[in-house]
């Protein structure tokens, strides 16, 4: 018993100090790398749009189709319940 709980002591006390270090240097790079691309997102949004519309139509459709199969056979379920 008293081996587990050093064990427990020892993983939050390990685990609460990386998660703080790690953030710091995660966060510092996005934001260098944003303001660098700065310049290139309208190029790259222009590339992308119509990929990423075809995707974003793709996406919503299936998405929607998802959610209208999803929806159609809960109703007809709870309408077969009623009936």
């Amino acid at each position: 018993m008293s081996e587990i709980r050093p064990h427990i002591q020892i993983q939050a006390s390990t685990l609460h100090p990386q998660p703080p270090v790690p953030p710091p240097s995660v966060h510092v790079p996005p934001p260098a790398t944003p303001k660098q691309q700065g310049p290139e997102p309208p190029w790259r949004s222009q590339s992308i749009t119509p990929e990423r519309e075809e995707e974003m139509e793709k996406g919503s459709k299936g998405r929607e189709g998802k959610g209208m199969r999803g929806k159609g056979a809960r109703d007809g379920g709870r309408m077969k319940k009623e009936r």
